[in-house]
C-alpha cells in the first residue's frame, strides 16, 4: 500500500496577501475575515461574542452537571492498585506515596470529551439563534450584559483562586509551601507586582493601556515608525534573555541539592549509554525517555563531563526560547504583545520558581519535555503554507523520534500532530472526503511511527549490540498512572488552575468555530496546536496537582492569551470595542515584563552562582577525592557498583570514568524487580568491584549493607574514609564445626566465607525459637577495621531484640575490641583483643549472667528477673536489619540451652586457637 499525503487543501480559500499583510499591521484580524460577509461588523462582532460566551457557559453548566453524577456514583475501588504496588514497586525512601486517582482521571477525560463536542454543538446552536433573533438596543443590552459578566466571573473566579489557602500549605511538598501559605503567595511573593501591586495598578497599568490607546490613534505613518522602534527594542531583549538563559544553564558541577536531585535523574542514562549500555536493553530504562541516545554522538565528539551535557541541554533551551520568539514575531502583529508574550512564558513558566527557591534547571522540563512541543508549535505555522510530501511524511518520522526522546510529551506531541494533519482536513471539504482523510491520517502515523522505532532498534542493535524493548519505555508512566504513585489531590475549591482551563476551553471554541465554518486559517491551526497541547500538559497537573506543577501548562496558556489580544487589539482600533477584555488580558501579560526587569539582578547572578559555589566547595572536593579513589581502582568504562546518595550517582560514574554493570539507578528504581536483580547480582558477584559510601548511601530499606556485610571484605579505604572498596569473600572450604554441641542445641550454624547462608540469616530468614531460663550463647568471629558509619556503629554479631524482650551481642560504638551482651536494657561489656579470630561465650542461669572472652571469665551480673521470650526472628550480622551491621567474619554460632561448663568454654578457645594458626 502507497501511502500519500492528503491533496486538495483548497489553496484558493487561503489569505490573499493583501489580508496578510492587513493583518500584520493589526488593521484586519482572523474573526474581522470571517465576519465580512455579515453585513454590519459591529453588530456582527457582538453577536460572536454572545455565542461564544453562551457556548462555554452552558458546555461549562453540563460539565458541571456530569462532574456531580461522577462524584456521587463513581466510588472505585483502588484496593487492587494499592495492593499490586505493595507487591510490585518500592517506595524510594518515603519520598512519595500510591494514590490512584481514577476520580480525577474520569473527570479530565470527560471534561475534554463535553468541551469539544459541547462547544460544538452550542456554537452551532447559538449561531443560529442570535443572528436570527437579536438586533438593534436588544443586541447592545444583552452584549453589554454578557460582557460585564463575563469580566466579572474571570476577575472573580481568579481572585478567588489566589487567596485560597495553597492545597499544601498544611501537608507541605516543597519548602515553597511553608513561604506560600496562599496561592496568591506562592506564585508571587518576591515579585513586582507582589510588592508594588497599588503603584503598578493605578500607575503603570494605565499609562500601559493609554499607549495603545494612543498608538491605534495615530497616523499609519506614525505607527510604522513607533512599531518598527519596537521591534528592535523587542528584538534586543528577547535576545539578551535568550543568552541570559543559555549562560545561567550551563555549570561544571551542581551547586544546590535540588539541583543534584533533578540532574541526577537527567544526567544518570546519559552517563551510562555513553559509557556504552543502551537504554532498554537488560532493564535499563528511566523516567524521561531515551533521549541520552541522541545526545551520545554529541558527547563522543565533546567529551562526557557535567559542562558538556550542560551546554547541550542550555542549546536546546534557547533553541526553546527562540522558537517561541519566531512564533510570536510571525504569528502576533504587535510588538509590545510579543515582548509580553514572551516574558509572560519566561518569567511565570520558566525563572519565578529558579528565583525563589535554590537554583535548579531542571532539565526534565526545560528542554527535554518542551523541546519537541516548541517545534510543533512552530512548525504548525509553517507547515500551513508549505504542504508536500516530503514535509509531511518528514515530520511524522521527526516527531515519532520525538516519543523515543521523551515518551510522556513526545507522545502527546505526535497525537497533537495527527490531530493538527485531521484538524487541517476541514478546510471546505466535504464530510466524506474529511473521515476518509482523517483515516488516512492515522494509517499513515501509526505506519511511520513503527518504522520509526524499527529504524532507532536497528542502530542501537548495531552500535551497543542490543535491540531495544521498546515497551518498557512507558515502565514509568504505567508506575505514576496504574498506581498513583507520586499523585497528588486536585484541589478542592476556587484555584488558579481555573483561569488556566478558561483559557484552554476558549482555544478550543477558537478552533471549533473554524471547524464548524470549514473555514481554518494559519492562525486556526496555530491556536489548536496550543490548545491540545496545553489541555495534555494539563492532565500532567491533574494527577500531581502541586501548585508548582501548573506552571507546566503556562507556555500554551501565555501564548494563547497573547494571540487573543492580538485578536482584540486588532478590534479594538478597528470597531472600537472589546477594550475591557483586551485590558484585562493586557494587564495579565504584562506583569512578566516588569517582573521581569525588576528581578534583572537576581536572574542574571544565577549565571555565576558565586554564594553556593563557595557553600558547595569542600562537597566538591570530597566528590573529586572519591572519583579520584575509584578511578585509581578501575580501567575506563570498567563496569562497576557505586553506593551512594541516589542524588550523587550519575556524577560519580561520570567523574571516576566507570559505568553501571546494572541498571537503573536508584532515583529510577520503581519497580522491585529491579532492585531483586541488583541483590541477586550482589550475592552471586565474585569479581565486579563494590564502591560503597556509608555515610551518604541511603535506599528504602537495608538489603545492601546486609549483604555487604555478610559476604564483602573492604579491600582498601579512601583517605578521610567516605569510600569504601568491597570485594566479595573468596568461598572456602566446609569445615568441622570448632564448638562441640553440649545441652539441647537451638541453633548451631558455621557460615563457610563467601557462602549465601549468612545472608540469609542477616535478613532473619530464621524463625523464631524459645530459650528458657537457662541457655548459652558461643560465637566465633573477626571483625574488620573499616571507618565508622551510620551502618557500622554498634555491628550487632547476633541480636533479636525489640522493646521489651530479646537478646543481643553488640559491638560497643566503634571500638572493635570492646562487646556487650545485653537484655534489652541491661548487661555488661567484655573486651576482646585484636587477633585474627575471637571466641565469646555468654551464659543466662535463672537471672545471672556471665561473660567469657577468649576462653577466660570476663564478667556477670545478677539483672534479677527472667528472660522474655523475643517474637523478633533470629538476626546474624545486624539489628533486625535496621542497623548496627557488623562487618567481619562470624565463623560460627552456637546457641543452646543449658549452661555449657567453663572447662568446655577452655577448651573450644584452645582448639579454636590450634585449628586457626593452622
Amino acid at each position: 500500500m502507497k501511502f500519500k499525503p492528503i491533496k486538495n487543501y483548497n489553496r484558493n480559500l487561503r489569505i490573499s496577501q493583501k489580508g496578510k499583510q492587513k493583518q500584520a499591521a493589526g488593521v484586519k484580524t482572523k474573526v474581522g475575515k470571517v465576519l465580512k460577509a455579515e453585513g454590519d461588523l459591529s453588530g456582527a462582532y457582538r453577536k460572536e461574542f454572545l455565542v461564544w460566551f453562551l457556548s462555554i457557559l452552558v458546555s461549562t453548566l453540563i460539565y458541571l452537571a456530569c462532574a456531580r453524577l461522577i462524584l456521587a456514583f463513581y466510588h472505585p475501588d483502588i484496593t487492587a492498585a494499592l495492593e499490586y504496588a505493595k507487591q510490585n514497586f518500592n517506595i524510594v525512601y518515603g519520598m512519595f506515596d500510591f494514590e490512584p486517582e481514577p476520580i480525577e482521571s474520569i473527570l479530565f477525560l470527560s471534561g475534554a470529551f463535553i468541551y469539544f463536542f459541547g462547544l460544538i454543538a452550542c456554537y452551532w446552536l447559538f449561531s443560529g439563534i442570535i443572528k436570527k433573533m437579536l438586533a438593534g438596543k436588544a443586541l447592545n443590552v444583552y452584549f453589554t450584559a454578557a460582557n460585564i459578566t463575563g469580566i466579572l466571573l474571570v476577575v472573580v473566579i481568579g481572585w478567588l483562586g489566589l487567596i485560597a489557602q495553597n492545597p499544601f500549605a498544611d501537608h507541605v511538598q516543597n519548602i515553597h509551601d511553608e513561604t506560600g501559605k496562599l496561592n496568591l503567595d506562592f506564585y508571587f511573593i518576591g515579585t513586582f507586582i507582589y510588592d508594588h501591586f497599588l503603584f503598578y495598578f493605578f500607575v503603570v497599568f494605565p499609562l500601559l493601556v493609554l499607549l495603545f490607546f494612543w498608538m491605534s490613534g495615530q497616523s499609519e505613518k506614525k505607527a510604522e515608525n513607533f512599531t518598527r522602534i519596537t521591534r528592535y527594542f523587542v528584538l534586543i531583549f528577547c535576545t539578551s534573555v535568550i543568552i541570559i538563559v543559555f549562560f545561567i544553564s550551563i555549570f561544571r558541577f551542581p551547586y544546590t541539592f535540588q539541583n543534584f536531585f533533578d540532574t541526577n535523574i537527567v544526567y544518570y542514562s546519559v552517563v551510562q549509554v555513553f559509557r556504552g549500555s543502551p537504554m532498554l536493553v537488560d532493564n535499563f530504562k528511566n523516567t524521561y525517555g531515551l533521549y541520552p541516545h541522541f545526545l551520545a554522538p554529541i558527547l563522543k565528539i565533546t567529551g562526557l563531563s557535567m559542562l558538556s551535557f550542560t551546554t547541550i541541554m542550555a542549546f536546546l533551551l534557547t533553541l526553546c526560547f527562540g522558537m517561541l520568539y519566531y512564533l510570536l514575531v510571525k504569528i502576533v502583529s504587535n510588538p509590545l504583545l510579543v515582548l509580553f508574550g514572551f516574558t509572560s512564558v519566561f518569567f511565570m513558566a520558566y525563572m519565578y520558581v529558579r528565583l525563589i527557591l535554590p537554583y535548579d534547571p531542571c532539565f526534565a522540563i526545560w528542554p527535554i519535555r518542551w523541546v519537541f512541543p516548541f517545534m510543533l508549535m512552530v512548525f504548525s505555522y509553517v507547515y500551513y503554507e508549505n504542504r508536500n510530501r516530503l514535509i509531511y511524511y518528514g515530520s511524522m518520522a521527526l516527531f515519532a523520534l520525538g516519543i523515543l526522546w521523551n515518551p510522556d510529551f513526545g507522545l502527546l506531541t505526535y497525537m497533537v500532530l495527527i490531530a493538527f494533519f485531521c484538524y487541517l482536513e476541514f478546510d471546505a471539504k466535504p464530510t466524506k472526503v474529511i473521515l476518509k482523510n482523517i483515516v488516512l491520517h492515522c494509517i499513515t502515523a501509526l505506519f511511520i511511527g513503527f518504522a520509526s522505532f524499527m529504524m532507532f532498534g536497528a542502530l542501537v542493535k548495531i552500535f551497543y549490540g542490543g535491540f531495544p524493548a521498546f515497551a518498557e519505555i512507558f515502565t514509568t508512566l504505567r508506575v505514576h498512572a496504574l498506581v498513583g504513585y507520586g499523585m497528588l489531590p486536585m484541589p478542592v475549591g476556587f484555584h488558579p488552575y481555573m483561569l488556566v482551563v478558561i483559557v484552554l476551553v476558549t482555544g478550543i471554541l477558537y478552533s471549533a468555530r473554524a471547524m464548524v465554518r470549514r473555514r481554518i486559517t494559519q492562525r486556526d491551526a496555530v491556536v489548536f496546536v496550543l490548545t491540545i497541547s496545553g489541555a495534555g500538559a494539563f492532565e500532567y497537573y491533574v494527577g500531581r496537582s502541586h501548585n508548582w506543577n501548573l506552571c507546566i501548562v503556562f507556555p500554551t496558556v501565555f501564548l494563547l492569551l497573547t494571540i487573543f489580544a492580538d485578536d482584540l487589539a486588532g478590534l479594538m482600533k478597528s470597531r472600537k470595542i472589546f477594550t475591557p477584555i483586551f485590558s484585562l488580558i493586557l494587564f495579565i501579560l504584562s506583569i512578566s515584563f516588569f517582573q521581569t526587569v525588576y528581578a534583572f539582578k537576581e536572574i542574571t547572578s544565577l549565571m555565576f552562582e558565586n554564594e553556593n559555589k563557595e557553600t558547595m566547595r569542600p562537597f566538591r572536593e570530597k566528590m573529586s577525592r572519591s572519583a579520584d579513589f575509584i578511578r585509581s581502582r578501575t580501567r575506563e568504562n570498567e563496569p562497576v557498583l557505586i553506593f551512594m546518595n541516589n542524588e550523587h550517582q550519575s556524577l560519580m560514574y561520570g567523574l571516576s570514568g566507570t559505568k553501571a554493570i546494572l541498571n537503573p539507578g536508584f532515583n529510577e528504581l520503581f519497580l522491585k524487580a529491579d532492585y531483586k536483580r541488583i541483590l541477586d547480582f550482589l550475592i552471586k558477584n565474585d569479581s565486579v568491584k563494590i564502591f560503597f559510601d556509608p555515610e551518604s548511601y541511603r535506599f528504602y530499606d537495608k538489603s545492601i549493607p546486609a549483604i555487604l556485610s555478610s559476604c564483602y571484605y573492604a579491600e582498601s579505604v579512601e583517605q578521610g574514609g567516605d569510600m569504601i572498596l568491597f570485594k566479595k569473600k573468596t568461598p572456602g572450604p566446609r569445615q568441622d564445626l570448632f564448638l562441640k554441641e553440649s545441652g539441647e542445641v537451638v541453633l548451631h550454624e558455621q557460615f563457610p566465607l563467601g557462602s549465601g547462608k549468612r545472608i540469609r540469616y542477616s535478613m532473619g530468614e530464621k524463625s523464631k525459637f524459645l530459650l528458657g531460663q537457662q541457655f548459652s550463647v558461643q560465637v566465633i568471629f573477626m571483625p574488620q577495621d573499616i571507618p565508622a558509619s551510620r551502618y557500622s556503629k554498634y555491628g550487632a554479631i547476633i541480636s533479636n531484640i525489640n522493646d521489651s524482650s530479646g537478646f543481643m551481642i553488640q559491638q560497643h560504638d566503634t571500638n572493635r575490641t570492646s562487646f556487650l551482651f545485653a537484655l534489652k536494657d541491661k548487661g555488661f561489656i567484655i573486651h576482646v583483643s585484636p587477633n585474627p579470630v575471637n571466641y565469646l561465650a555468654f551464659t543466662f542461669n535463672n537471672g545471672v549472667l556471665k561473660g567469657y572472652s577468649n576462653g577466660k571469665f570476663s564478667a556477670d551480673l545478677d539483672l534479677g528477673k527472667k528472660y522474655i521470650e523475643s517474637n523478633e526472628p533470629l538476626y546474624i550480622g545486624n539489628v533486625n536489619m535496621k542497623g548496627g551491621f557488623f562487618f567481619g567474619d562470624i565463623y560460627e554460632v552456637n546457641i543452646s540451652k543449658g549452661i555449657i561448663p567453663d572447662q568446655e568454654i577452655v577448651a573450644n578457645w584452645e582448639n579454636i586457637q590450634t585449628r586457626f594458626k593452622k
